[in-house]
């Protein structure tokens, strides 16, 4: 496609494009990035804070994206920065308040008591499929972005999930994508991978605790003990780790309801499990001319699962697609990334390696 600025509902289309990227990471970056010919068509439409269109991935319509910063160098190109149009919702001070509800309930309440700056904020529609509710409580100002996905005391950290944006809606998804029967091999798409394990910042207990201040009174509610993992017999030491769960409660905590939300709190945050990191860059050969009949096969979006399997390595685990590159000129990614597991680390290759390898085998046959 050709990317295009909306301005004053005139369609200013970029023909003169010479690259143009969108990235978008799971919950994290989702911007665009355009090199464009100084004296191109419509070049003078390209200006600070105007409305890019282009098409961030296979399946969602154009993205509204707002430039935000512009080079240009002396051979007569210019390089367009772009943030997603839900960016907008960083420029946004939110009042404090309480409310128990759903995620959607919760953000609707964070965009209903924003500062209105920028009125584009109060078109966000917000929704999400996690059944639950929870009590969330902004005790002092914060952006609403970073109410919906900040990393302490957000809604992201409350309910877990995966946000998607698709322009001006936002749902946080249980999943975002699926488990898929993709393999990610060595010999077969891999064409690179880094693989890092560290237990720098792993725990196998917490110590939960909830505080509050109210006119010079303070009030701690914490347990005698810690609570451990279920597996905490295989660690030679026992690191613990502070939990606040002040946001969790309005009022103070009753100690069987401590006791259950740090249990929760390690069930959901992979507590005690070390920190595995698989970047995988591969070829996606549905992609590939000639090879489009893998397309129902090989095809993975943003947040999928796939296997990977590097024998030599003793990698054998699923992993989700963490990070996607659209190249919006050729209607393809230019790269799809693999990596950020936290999870048990399986080393072991399994008997589903020889089976995996025949159906290689076969889709070579069938070329």
């Amino acid at each position: 496609m050709i990317p295009y600025i909306l301005e004053s509902n005139k369609r200013y289309e970029l023909s003169d494009c010479i690259s143009c990227v969108v990235t978008e990471e799971r919950n994290g970056k989702y911007e665009v990035k355009m090199v464009y010919d100084v004296s191109g068509n419509n070049s003078d439409a390209i200006e600070m804070w105007r409305r890019l269109f282009a098409k961030a991935n296979e399946d969602d319509d154009d993205q509204e994206f707002i430039i935000y910063r512009i080079t240009k160098t002396i051979n007569g190109r210019m390089t367009i920065y772009g943030e997603h149009i839900s960016y907008m919702m960083s420029y946004e001070p939110v009042h404090a308040f309480t409310i128990t509800g759903d995620a959607a309930s919760i953000a609707e309440e964070a965009q209903d008591k924003a500062r209105i700056i920028n009125a584009v904020i109060t078109y966000f529609n917000f929704s999400t499929d996690i059944g639950n509710t929870k009590t969330f409580t902004l005790d002092h100002p914060k952006t609403l972005r970073n109410i919906l996905m900040g990393e302490e005391g957000s809604i992201l950290q409350k309910f877990q999930g995966e946000w998607k944006f698709d322009n001006r809606n936002a749902t946080l998804m249980q999943s975002r994508g699926s488990v898929t029967d993709v393999t990610i091999m060595y010999g077969k798409n891999i064409t690179d991978i880094t693989y890092d394990d560290s237990i720098a910042s792993v725990y196998d207990a917490v110590y939960p605790y909830w505080f509050s201040e109210v006119e010079g009174v303070d009030t701690l509610v914490s347990l005698n003990s810690i609570v451990y993992i279920d597996n905490t017999s295989s660690f030679p030491y026992n690191p613990a780790m502070p939990l606040d769960l002040t946001s969790e409660f309005s009022d103070p905590p009753t100690d069987a309801q401590l006791r259950s939300a740090a249990e929760s709190y390690i069930a959901n945050n992979g507590v005690g499990t070390p920190d595995i990191s698989i970047n995988v860059n591969f070829v996606p050969l549905w992609q590939v001319k000639g090879l489009e009949y893998l397309r129902q096969l090989e095809k993975v979006s943003l947040c999928d699962t796939v296997s990977v399997i590097v024998p030599h390595l003793n990698i054998a685990t699923n992993a989700k697609v963490v990070e996607t590159q659209y190249n919006v000129l050729k209607e393809r990614y230019d790269s799809i990334k693999i990596g950020t597991v936290k999870k048990n680390f399986v080393g072991k290759i399994s008997g589903d390696l020889n089976n995996i390898r025949s159906v290689v085998d076969q889709l070579k046959r069938m070329r």
